[in-house]
Parts: C-alpha cells; sequence; structure tokens
C-alpha cells in the first residue's frame, strides 16, 4: 500500500503524459493534420512550493513498426534530489500509434518505485476486434475488451493535440476511453474556459480543464486537479495543478524543443 506521499508521487506518473490525455475526445477517428513533427522534445518539471520532487521529458520521432509508418513517443519521468533518496520513482511510457488516426498500435510501461515496486506491462491494441492483450512481465498474457478509439495514456495525450476544437463550450465534460494499470479507464474532463497564464517570462493564453477525480482522502475535491494547454498551433501542455490537503503540487513546462509551429514562448536554456 502506498503511503501519502507515495500516492502524491504516483500522481506524477499520470500527470506528465496523462493529465493531457483526458482531452482526446470521443469521436469517429479520422486522418489527421499532426501538430506535432519527429524530433519535439517537451520538458517538465514536478514542484511542492520551492522544493522541485521530479521531472519527466516526452519525445516524438517516426518509426516503420511492423512494416506501418508510426509516431514513437517515449515519456520518462523520475525522482530528484530529497524526493528521490525517499521514494526513487524512475518511470517509462511508450507508445506506438498510427501516423493518420492515432490509434495505438503498441504501449510499453516500466515503473520502478522504491527497492521493491517494479511493475512492467506490454499492451496490443487490436482495434478491429476491440481487443487488448496485456502481457505482464512473469503473469499470463491477458486479453480485455475494449471500446471503440481506446487509447493508451501517451497516445491518447497527442490525439488530444489533434483535436482539441476552438468551439468547446465553458462547463462541458468530455468521456474518453483509454486502458491504463490492467484496465478500462474512463476519464471525465470538465471545460472551464479560457485563461492567460505565465509560463516562464511569457503570457500566453491557454485552453483550462478540470479532470474529475476521486476524493479519496488524497485530493482536497473532486475539481482538485487543473491544466492548461496553449490555445495556439502546438497545442502544448504547460501547466498542471494538483490540490491537496496540505497543499498544492504544481507541474511546469520548462523546456522544449523542435515544435512544429513557432511558439511566443521561450525555453529555458
Amino acid at each position: 500500500m502506498h503511503s501519502f506521499m507515495q500516492k502524491r508521487i504516483l500522481m506524477f506518473r499520470y500527470i506528465y503524459p496523462l493529465l493531457t490525455v483526458l482531452f482526446a475526445l470521443n469521436m469517429p477517428v479520422k486522418a489527421q493534420n499532426n501538430v506535432f513533427q519527429h524530433g519535439e522534445v517537451l520538458k517538465y518539471e514536478m514542484s511542492y512550493g520551492w522544493l522541485t520532487g521530479a521531472v519527466a521529458e516526452i519525445t516524438v520521432s517516426e518509426k516503420i513498426y511492423n512494416d506501418q509508418k508510426v509516431f514513437y513517443v517515449r515519456g520518462v519521468g523520475k525522482t530528484v534530489g530529497i524526493a528521490d533518496k525517499l521514494y526513487m520513482v524512475n518511470d517509462v511510457y511508450e507508445s506506438w500509434f498510427d501516423v493518420n488516426t492515432g490509434l495505438p498500435i503498441r504501449a510499453y510501461a516500466d515503473n520502478r518505485e522504491g527497492p521493491k515496486y517494479h511493475y512492467v506491462s506490454e499492451l496490443l491494441f487490436d482495434h478491429k476486434a476491440l481487443k487488448v492483450t496485456n502481457n505482464r512481465k512473469n503473469k499470463t498474457p491477458n486479453i480485455s475488451d475494449i471500446k471503440a478509439n481506446t487509447f493508451d495514456i501517451i497516445a491518447a495525450f497527442f490525439k488530444l493535440r489533434n483535436n482539441l476544437p476552438n468551439n468547446i463550450k465553458v462547463g462541458e465534460r468530455i468521456i474518453v476511453n483509454t486502458f491504463f494499470q490492467d484496465q478500462n479507464w474512463p476519464l471525465v474532463v470538465k471545460y472551464v474556459g479560457t485563461e492567460k497564464i505565465t509560463v516562464g517570462d511569457t503570457k500566453v493564453e491557454c485552453f483550462k480543464f478540470k479532470p474529475l477525480v476521486q476524493t479519496d482522502g488524497v485530493f482536497a475535491d473532486q475539481e482538485a486537479l487543473s491544466v492548461w494547454i496553449t490555445k495556439d498551433s502546438n497545442r502544448i501542455p504547460v501547466k498542471v495543478e494538483m490540490e491537496f490537503w496540505v497543499g498544492s503540487f504544481t507541474v511546469n513546462l520548462v523546456k522544449f524543443s523542435g515544435l512544429k509551429y513557432p511558439t511566443s514562448l521561450i525555453s529555458k536554456k
């Protein structure tokens, strides 16, 4: 069982690719004009007040997988400093998804926490049969039913960036189907509106969303998570806030490179 602090560190695993997943719309899949490209890199820091507790990096490249052209995205997150001495979290998420539809073909997760916890999973998606095979380390493969347009967390993140609508209404709730940590996970997200926030030294207009979470003694309330994603052509997640009973955590974009479109954001050196 995870301690309270470990639960908060665990939430970071979901944050660095996941919270932006929540906006991947449950819509018919069609060919898309990708707002990202080969060579894109996004780097984040997670902080509690003045203390930086974790860092994350997401990289994009194009590959051929099983004779199919795919985007290969790798997300790596790990604790640093004092948090690393206490919890030693080191996580890797990978996704191979179709360049035209965004649907995932394969996903891989390798999560480590402390000296004992080690979770390894490979997901193989069959969207025609609506099945996903979950190959767990040292376990018998498990086949689960999935709904149409089900994503792993990384593929959903990038589907979002291609399909985030400009005409979404304030208060509208979106449901997206994902398969994560061995189970189907329907996520519900509330659109709050647009807001200008400071990212580094720059003011930038963003969409703001609130993923609805369970109040299980960790989060302050059902709308304790907020996430901001740029309203420019790149659709970059730039900030996440998590309100807990004991205070708040913040995840900020700190560095980036290889963006497809011009941006007013300034990356750290």
